[in-house]
């Protein structure tokens, strides 16, 4: 798995992009190394994009990844956005952010549509 992140300070604004196969220890490895970087800031939205990755698909590992985002206080600030470009990745997305329920969160197909909705004033939903 491969992974880089760019920080756009002046936008609040983190953008994590994924690819290979998404594992576990990847994931957390990349979450560890976002969080020591001097640019990062726990109230930043965030996008992440998995363009070509080949994403978990083990309920054992989906749940593995939930409990490690989970325990991570700077998950619940900010918005997050994930981009799925593929039907599959997008219905799973859906059916999780329904189950969830979560307003902070959203999934979309593209970058633009990701950055649209960020810059949508939280009031307009």
């Amino acid at each position: 798995m491969k992974y880089q992140f760019e920080i756009e300070a002046g936008e609040r604004l983190v953008l994590l992009r994924y690819s290979g196969q998404l594992t576990v220890e990847g994931l957390k490895q990349s979450l560890d190394e976002l969080e020591r970087h001097p640019d990062f800031d726990p109230g930043f939205d965030f996008i992440a994009d998995y363009p070509d990755a080949k994403l978990v698909d083990s309920p054992g590992d989906n749940h593995r990844i939930a409990e490690d985002v989970s325990s991570r206080s700077w998950t619940m600030t900010g918005r997050r956005v994930m981009i799925a470009r593929h039907d599959s990745e997008f219905g799973k997305g859906r059916r999780a952010l329904g189950l969830l329920q979560l307003d902070h969160v959203n999934i979309v197909r593209t970058e633009q549509d990701a950055r649209e909705w960020l810059s949508q004033d939280q009031s307009e939903g």
